[in-house]
Parts: structure tokens; sequence; C-alpha cells
């Protein structure tokens, strides 16, 4: 009796075998974690905010507009009053998930030199409707929609001051504007130069190659193009004043951000202010005293 002898090549199968279940299974792994990733950093960041009445000694009157793709987004605005000769006004942005409170200081500061302060809920923080975040792109429309509505109700000289992502959706709402808002002046805090630098130094574990799935992720629950999230390309049809802010060890924004802001910036006189020391935190009191004097000076040589 005799024994039949495997194949010669039924170990090579095997082995062939196993590399596929293992790619399969890495490759799943992989596109599974960039959509889990795309669906943590687009989704509503709803919050809780103050029971305020006044703010700076004025009454705060509470506002919501909606956008042109159909968001109620909301808002306060201080109306700085007698003083406001000229109905001058700011709208104030957060950065990513903020709400309006986060610039409250801002605000005060704002109204104590006659200008009157909107406080916004980006669409997806707040109590603004719930939507998918974009890193500035389909924000920018609400900005819009609150700088109609300021020219509604009679502010001639309408600026805005971002943060972050919310710096990102003023420089945004210069190309999507329909026509381009007429900003009297623009203040860019942390600003990042475009979103594919901004996911590779949060994520420096990481090779770019291995982040595509939750930029393609993001790109479609948010419903954005990551090409066209270049703030330094953005700025270019600036043509209002403008300062940029940021802190000279903010490794997050990416490298050389605030200088390419800079110097690509079409807007008719464009300063900067580094902020020694300074990560990719709030700013106001970390700038403190030389923060708030050069913007007054900025604003000043309006």
């Amino acid at each position: 009796m005799t024994t039949e002898r495997p194949p010669a090549d039924r170990p090579a199968r095997r082995w062939l075998r196993r590399a596929a279940i293992f790619v399969a299974v890495n490759l799943f792994v992989w596109l599974t974690a960039g959509v889990f990733s795309a669906l943590a950093v687009t989704g509503s960041r709803p919050s809780e905010l103050p029971r305020w009445r006044t703010l700076a000694g004025r009454p705060i009157e509470e506002l919501s507009v909606e956008t042109r793709d159909g968001v109620i987004v909301r808002a306060s605005l201080v109306d700085a009053g007698p003083t406001d000769a000229a109905r001058r006004a700011v709208v104030l942005v957060g950065g990513i998930g903020r709400n309006r409170a986060a610039m409250a200081d801002r605000a005060r500061w704002y109204v104590d030199r006659g200008i009157s302060a909107l406080l916004v809920d980006l669409r997806g923080t707040g109590d603004s409707d719930a939507h998918r975040l974009s890193f500035g792109w389909h924000e920018s429309l609400d900005l819009i929609a609150w700088f109609d509505l300021l020219r509604t109700r009679g502010f001639t000289s309408i600026g805005a001051h971002g943060q972050s992502v919310g710096a990102a959706a003023v420089t945004y709402s210069f190309v999507r504007g329909e026509p381009q808002p007429a900003w009297s002046f623009a203040v860019l805090e942390m600003c990042y130069r475009d979103v594919r630098s901004v996911i590779s130094t949060r994520t420096p574990f990481l090779p770019m190659a291995l982040s595509w799935p939750m930029i393609a992720g993001s790109e479609w629950l948010a419903d954005f193009d990551a090409d066209a999230l270049v703030p330094i390309d953005a700025v270019r049809a600036m043509r209002c004043p403008t300062l940029v802010v940021a802190g000279d060890a903010d490794a997050t924004l990416g490298e050389d951000a605030t200088r390419l802001l800079v110097e690509n910036c079409g807007g008719s006189r464009v300063e900067q202010l580094l902020v020694h020391g300074a990560g990719h935190v709030d700013l106001w009191p970390v700038g403190g005293d030389r923060l708030r004097a050069a913007l007054g000076a900025f604003l000043d040589g309006l």
C-alpha cells in the first residue's frame, strides 16, 4: 500500500492564501479606521451656552439667519450703541467645535472701542443647526449670511475676526461670496495653510498615504474637496486690510503657514504679529497687552 504525496506547490498556495487574507484584513482595518476618524473629525459639536443677558455693559440680542444652502445658524449681537457713530461691527468666530462664548473676551474689547460685536456659532457648533464640519469651507457661507444680515441692520463697516478654523472660514468667504462680501478688515488668528498639512501635523506618526482614508471619508461625509481647502490660495482674493496673528511655536499650522499667508495675501494692507513662545492655543490671554496693542494700532490705521 502506498500513500499519495501532496502536490509540491501546495505549500506555496497555502502561503499565498494567508498573504491575501493578511492584506485583505489590513486593508479593511485601514479603510474602517479612516472612516471612523472622518466621522469623528467632521462630527457636530453642539454645546451649552452661558445664560448671558449683557456683555461689556451692553444688552445681548440673540439672532438667527439662514445660509444660502439652507442651514440655520445663530449668534449673539452686542451693539455698541450710541458710541458707534460709524455703525461699525465685527463678526467674531472661534475655532473648530468652539461656540460663541469662546470669543467673549474679544467681544468686550471691541465693544469698549465702540465696535459692535457679533459672536457666532458656526454650523455644527453651539446651538446652530447640526451639520458636518468642513474645516471652514461650508462654514464660510455662515459668515457671508451674517455679513448680509448686518448690512440690513444698518452697519456700514463690518470686519471679520476668526480663530483657527474660524480664520480659515474668513479666507474662504472671499472666494465663495456671490458677490464677495466687502469686509472692512480681517483678523486671521492661527489660520492653517492647507487642510492636508493640518492633518499631517496632527498625526505625525502616520505617513500621509495612511491618512488618505480619513481625508477621503471627510470629503465624502462633509461634501468638500480637500484640494480646495487652501487658505494660502484663498487669501489672494482678499482686498481688505488684514492682520495675521500666530504663535511662533505653533507646530499645528503647517510649515511656514503664517509667512505664506502674509506673502500671498491680496489685502490692501497686510500686517503680521507673532506671539513669542505660543503654540496652538487661545492667543488672547497669552498675547496679553502686546496683542491687544497691535490689534488696536491695526484698527486705528483703517
